[in-house]
Formats: C-alpha cells, sequence, structure tokens
C-alpha cells in the first residue's frame, strides 16, 4: 500500500507541476487528489496543502509588497485561470482541519486525569454497578495521544494560514479568509487556556507554536489588514456591492484583531502559572494600535445619522 501511495504521489505531483491545466473544475480535482496523495504519504503534515498556497502567493503576490506577482509558479495548474478554484479547495481545506482541532481540543477538555489505577466506585457513577479499575496510566496515555496528534494538526495549520495571511487576498476571498484567521487564533488560545487550567506545563512544541504565531503570524495579520484598508481607500467605491464588501470587513476586521488580542492574554495567563516566560514573544502594543486605528477610521467612515423627521405644524 505504501509503495501504491508513493507512486500516486509522484504521478499527481507530475500532473499538477507539468501540465498547465486551465479548466477550473477539473484543477480543483487534480488538486483535491494530489493533496489527498499528500496526507497518506506525509502523515497529515498538510505539506502538499502549503505547497500550493506558495503558489498561490506567488502567483497573486504578497500583502507587505515586498514581492511582486509571477506567474513562474513551481505547479503549472496554478495558473490565473485556476487559481480561484483552487484558493476555494485550499480554504474548505483548512477549514475542516480546524474542525478537527476544534472537536480533538473538546475531548481534550473532556478528559478528567486520575491517579493510575485509580477505581470509579458507585459513588462516582452514582448507581449499584462495581467497582470498574481503568488499565494504568490509561487516561494520561489518552490525554498525551491526543495532545500530540493536535499539537502536530495545530502547528502544520498555523504554518498555512501564516502563508495565507502573507498572500494579497482582495474582495470576497479576503472576507473568506479573514474567519479562518479567526478560528486558527481562537483553537491556539484555546489549547493555551487548557493547558493552563489543568496546571500543567507547555511542551517544547507548543512553545515553538506561540513563538512563530508572535514573531511571524500576528505582524503578518497586521500587514495584511493594513493592505486592505490600503485596498479600500486607493479603490472607487462607487458601487454597491463594493460599499457592502467594506462594510461587511469592517465588522470582520475588529473580530480579527480582538482574536489576537485574546491569544496574547491566554498566553500571558499561561506564562504565569507555567513560570515560561512565553509573553516576551508578544507585542501587544501593536493590537492596541491598530484597535484604535480601526476605531478612527469607523468613526470617520460612519454614515451621519438622518435627522428625525419634524412634525409639520401649519395648517
Amino acid at each position: 500500500m505504501n509503495m501504491v501511495n508513493a507512486l500516486m504521489t509522484r504521478f499527481s505531483v507530475a500532473l499538477c507541476q507539468r501540465h498547465r491545466v486551465q479548466e477550473p473544475s477539473l484543477a480543483g480535482r487534480l488538486l483535491c487528489h494530489f493533496i489527498k496523495c499528500g496526507f497518506d504519504s506525509r502523515q497529515h503534515e498538510l505539506q502538499s496543502v502549503l505547497d500550493i498556497v506558495e503558489d498561490v502567493r506567488v502567483l497573486i503576490g504578497t500583502a507587505a509588497g515586498d514581492a511582486e506577482p509571477s506567474s513562474e509558479t513551481a505547479f503549472s495548474v496554478v495558473n490565473e485561470l485556476t487559481v480561484h478554484s483552487i484558493i476555494s479547495q485550499i480554504f474548505s481545506i483548512v477549514a475542516d482541519v480546524e474542525s478537527t482541532v476544534e472537536w480533538v481540543l473538546a475531548q481534550l477538555k473532556a478528559i478528567t486525569v486520575a491517579p493510575s489505577g485509580t477505581p470509579f466506585s458507585s459513588d462516582d457513577v452514582d448507581d449499584e454497578r462495581e467497582e470498574i479499575q481503568l488499565p494504568e496510566n490509561f487516561m494520561e496515555s489518552t490525554r498525551a495521544k491526543l495532545e500530540a496528534s493536535c499539537s502536530v494538526q495545530m502547528t502544520s495549520l498555523q504554518v498555512i494560514l501564516d502563508a495565507l495571511a502573507l498572500t494579497a487576498y482582495t474582495g470576497s476571498t479576503a472576507e473568506q479568509l479573514i474567519p479562518l484567521l479567526v478560528s486558527g487564533l481562537k483553537l491556539v488560545t484555546t489549547a493555551a487556556l487548557t493547558i493552563q487550567r489543568s496546571k500543567r506545563l507547555p511542551s517544547l512544541r507548543f512553545q515553538e507554536l506561540i513563538h512563530q504565531i508572535a514573531k511571524s503570524f500576528e505582524p503578518h495579520v497586521y500587514s495584511m489588514l493594513t493592505f486592505l484598508q490600503d485596498s479600500d481607500s486607493g479603490a472607487a467605491v462607487s458601487k454597491s456591492s463594493s460599499k457592502a464588501r467594506i462594510r461587511r470587513e469592517a465588522r470582520q476586521i475588529p473580530l480579527l484583531v480582538e482574536a489576537c488580542e485574546r491569544f496574547d492574554l491566554a498566553i500571558i495567563k499561561l506564562s504565569n502559572s507555567s513560570k515560561i516566560d512565553m509573553a516576551r514573544w508578544l507585542r501587544r502594543s501593536t493590537a492596541r494600535d491598530f484597535r484604535l486605528k480601526i476605531t478612527e477610521d469607523m468613526l470617520i467612515d460612519a454614515p451621519a445619522k438622518p435627522k428625525a423627521p419634524t412634525a409639520n405644524l401649519t395648517p
């Protein structure tokens, strides 16, 4: 089976790299197959998704403006005719991974760690059943497996979200991306609070994840938001659809900034409880300054309230 997966992966990589597919739906199906082969052969590290995300960034350009758009992509399947279909597929995959991580986190929160070999008596279950002896270290081993799976997927997911935040998405594509970024931050925030409340020490992998978010992801998020605001202010917004899009972005952007702030607060709490100073990597002033900037922009752009109609007193 491993040999078959390896051959299928080579075949799908060759198709994606060498053939310039121009039909969006065909490109989407081919991409799904390529990513599935990547899942089977790379143990769900999402590297195949990241490969495609980086090609999309090459094609579209970066939000920071430090790289001009180029058609020289590593995968020929990623081109100007198929890019929108491919982006939709990527967003769908990221949403599915976030749902999986959310489920694993829910299981971790539900687990109550008992001492090894602790029996559950009839008082514990509030009925007449006999004592149930848990296997040695059963709960601890279950927790460890869930934590390892969750940590690996969150790390891979965060690398992809970081690459997505770097890309110069605009319009409806940016509207679809912002909720994914918010969800990704909420997942890590939940994980940090779960560790803090259980009075456990964060693993080295989790500490590396926090460092990656604080040093790379959050700055890229603020660069992306600045890029979106500059794009909106520089574009003509005479059409009602453009105005509606800007109003939707004005509601979404504060949610993303708030998610960054909640993440920062969770890491500060975890740093205080664990005595591991992860808070030194944070730049909370950036979130505060950006939040104030958003508030000022919303006040400036807010439409004037209509005056209340006055009664006609003429006879």
